[in-house]
Parts: C-alpha cells; sequence; structure tokens
C-alpha cells in the first residue's frame, strides 16, 4: 500500500536529497510530497548501505491517517523528526516492487518480487529487453526497485536451468492475485506440465476450461516465462503453434528438453485430465515437414 501526503516544509527536514530519494521520498515545491510505503523497512534498509549518509537509520514507516497527523518517519543522526501532515491526498494499491537482471552467458535473466514472491520473470538477448517484458507483466503504476538478494539469485539460478533443459524444484511461489481466475487455470495447469513432455492447446482447454485459442491467448501474455513453460504448449498437430519469444526459441528450448520418451500420459488438472505426449512427437513432426 502506498501513501501520499502533503508536507509542511522543515528546517527539520535535513537528509540528503539523494539519501531521501533512495528511500522513496519524491519533492514537488514548494511544498514536499512524501510517499510512504508500509512495511518496506526490508527495502530502505537494503538502500541505506548505498546511500551517501551513514549514520542515519530507519525506524519504521507508519500508516498515514486522519486520526494522526504527525507521524516519526526515521531517525538522523539518533535524533527523531517528526513530519507535520497537512493532509492526506490520496491512498491507492500502487505497489514498490524488487527487480532484479542477471546476465548469463550470452542471455539475461529477470525477475521482479516481493518479499519470496515471484511477480514476473523473463529471458532475452538483452537487458533492455528482458527488463521491458517485465515491466509489460507488471502494472504501470508500479514501481521496480533493484535488489540483488539469496532469493532472486536463486531465482535467476531456476530461470537458467529451465533454459537449459535441467530439471528444477517447483517450490517458488508465483503471485497471480492480478490475474484473472481464467488465466490462474490455464497457467496452473501449464506449470504441471513435466520436462520432456507438451501438451496441446486444445488439450489444456479440454482440462482447465475455455477454448484453444483463449489458451494461446494466456500464453501470449503469460508473465512466468519460462518457469510457466508456455513453450511446452503446442498445436493439436505437433506444429508449434505460437511464441513470444520466436519460434526459434521455442524449438530450442524444446530440443533441450527432449528425453527419450515414446509414450503419452495423462495428468490430473485442477478436476480434469491434461494429455501430454513426449517432445519427441514435435521434433519428429517437424523433421518430417522438412522431408
Amino acid at each position: 500500500m502506498k501513501y501520499f501526503a502533503i508536507m509542511e516544509r522543515s528546517d527539520k527536514l535535513t537528509l540528503p536529497l539523494p539519501f531521501m530519494s533512495a528511500l522513496g521520498f519524491h519533492f514537488a515545491s514548494p511544498r514536499y510530497v512524501l510517499k510512504a510505503f508500509a512495511s518496506r523497512d526490508k527495502s530502505a534498509r537494503a538502500h541505506l548501505a548505498r546511500a551517501p549518509t551513514q549514520d542515519a537509520c530507519i525506524s519504521r514507516n507508519h500508516d498515514f491517517s486522519e486520526e494522526n497527523d504527525h507521524k516519526t518517519i526515521y531517525l538522523f543522526k539518533q535524533q527523531t523528526i517528526k513530519l507535520n501532515v497537512l493532509r492526506i491526498l490520496e491512498r491507492g494499491q500502487h505497489e514498490m516492487v524488487n527487480v532484479h537482471a542477471r546476465s548469463i552467458g550470452n542471455v539475461w535473466f529477470g525477475v521482479v518480487f516481493e518479499r519470496e514472491c515471484i511477480q514476473a520473470a523473463n529471458f532475452g538477448s538483452s537487458e533492455k529487453n528482458v527488463l521491458r517484458g517485465l515491466r509489460q507483466s507488471i502494472p504501470s503504476d508500479t514501481t521496480f526497485e533493484p535488489l540483488e538478494n539469496e532469493f532472486a539469485d536463486r531465482v535467476i539460478t531456476v530461470l537458467k536451468n529451465v533454459y537449459d533443459g535441467k530439471e528444477v524444484s517447483r517450490s517458488l511461489s508465483l503471485d497471480m492475485e492480478r490475474l484473472s481466475n481464467y488465466a490462474r487455470r490455464i497457467i496452473g495447469a501449464v506449470c504441471l506440465i513435466p520436462l520432456g513432455y507438451v501438451a496441446s492447446y486444445g488439450g489444456v482447454a479440454r482440462a482447465a476450461g475455455g477454448s484453444p485459442r483463449a489458451v494461446g491467448h494466456v500464453m501470449a501474455l503469460n508473465p512466468f516465462a519460462p518457469l510457466c513453460p508456455c513453450h511446452r504448449v503446442v498445436t493439436s498437430d505437433f506444429t508449434l503453434g505460437g511464441y513470444g519469444g520466436g519460434l526459434d526459441v521455442k524449438l530450442e528450448f524444446l530440443k533441450r528438453e527432449q528425453r527419450g520418451y515414446s509414450s503419452k500420459k495423462v495428468i490430473e488438472v485442477d478436476g480434469g485430465k491434461l494429455e501430454l505426449f513426449p517432445v519427441e512427437f514435435v521434433l519428429n513432426r517437424l523433421n518430417e515437414g522438412k522431408c
């Protein structure tokens, strides 16, 4: 939750502007506009290490209310500073989330997360492309805050392993609250397609609802690629179908994921049954088309 409040100018407001900006404070002359983020102490402290003033420390962020017009926001040189809130300007569900991107070899991987819940993931040939893809998956009024920590590094490692066609743990949490109920069902079903297998758009639709076209639309907007392996969804005749990263990228994914399986199988998906086929069915079909 983000809170907006109009603040009076104060001679006590002596923290350097770069430091204030790092903590999420933004200014508008002749009055200060303070953006205070509830429960953001951890993020603020992470910025503190990079801030130019090392003798400041965060007390805590408060939720502003119309009843309380004085709130302690931070400590500076061990001296409490109070800001006089003239009035609450606006409240909204605007968010600030963390983002981390890193290159491994020739491929960039990126993740948007809050605490240890993934809001978007992406990969691409450049940092710019990855960040643009992440931005498109997140509401436009969300603020990105770069943060590298153990969780972000672990997600990047998982993304690289998926990209390389390796088996990975499914313990990561995906934040699907902003998605429609239908999109949640489809993404949940596709996340269950195991390494070495594919499903058809029609098969996913029969298992989770909707039409093959509707499934394709959800896959085109998949915010969790390649953690949610939309590259494992193909057409009913085992041709590739579509893929936002390009069909050549989709094909290379499937080549790396072939495991020599020869028989199809069926898994339970949200009360329905999803038919799976070995990746080799797709690769053989494509080879036949070249003959």
